[in-house]
């Protein structure tokens, strides 16, 4: 199994994003992460230190190795089958406040099955880190922007160019185009 893991500098600015996006809210607040497993790590890691914390945070990931980690947070997932029984019976219909995905693979296919399940999840906020070659696809299907201050690094070099992508305001990117 290949993963792609976050420096760690971009999982803490993503992390920072995400709980600032959150914090606003006064009624549930919840948190999905799909295929993006270092910023789960991040954020669970910070939401452990929140007084009071009643943020539910949810993984969704193929790599079972983060079921024995995260045992209540893990739900599996695989992006052929982008809404499965399971899925439907464990969660409704938009039932996140905000979803934050990194597609495993870079393909057209690969983004409309995430979108399938992006828009099950929720209605509300997304943010996506993936290939800049994925823009037209994002900005026509779900209407995200493209942050022009902020390029998501990895630990390994990744042959592709790499963007990070939301529908609502990221404080590092506030010039998004």
């Amino acid at each position: 199994m290949s993963q792609f893991w976050y420096s760690e500098e971009t999982a803490h600015y993503l992390s920072e994003e995400v709980i600032h996006a959150i914090n606003g809210l006064t009624e549930r607040k919840s948190i999905a992460c799909i295929s993006c497993p270092t910023l789960f790590d991040k954020l669970f890691d910070k939401l452990q230190t929140i007084e009071n914390n009643s943020i539910n945070l949810t993984l969704f990931e193929f790599d079972r190795r983060f079921e024995t980690k995260y045992p209540l947070n893990f739900v599996y997932y695989d992006y052929n089958q982008p809404i499965d029984d399971y899925m439907r019976r464990k969660f409704s219909q938009h039932s996140f406040d905000i979803v934050i995905a990194d597609p495993p693979f870079l393909s057209e296919d690969c983004m409309n099955k995430l979108i399938e399940t992006i828009k099950y999840l929720t209605e509300k906020k997304v943010l996506i880190c993936s290939g800049a070659v994925m823009r037209d696809i994002l900005e026509q299907r779900l209407q995200l922007q493209q942050c022009q201050h902020f390029i998501p690094k990895h630990n390994r070099q990744l042959g592709n160019e790499f963007r990070c992508f939301s529908n609502f305001p990221l404080r590092l990117c506030s010039n998004q185009s």
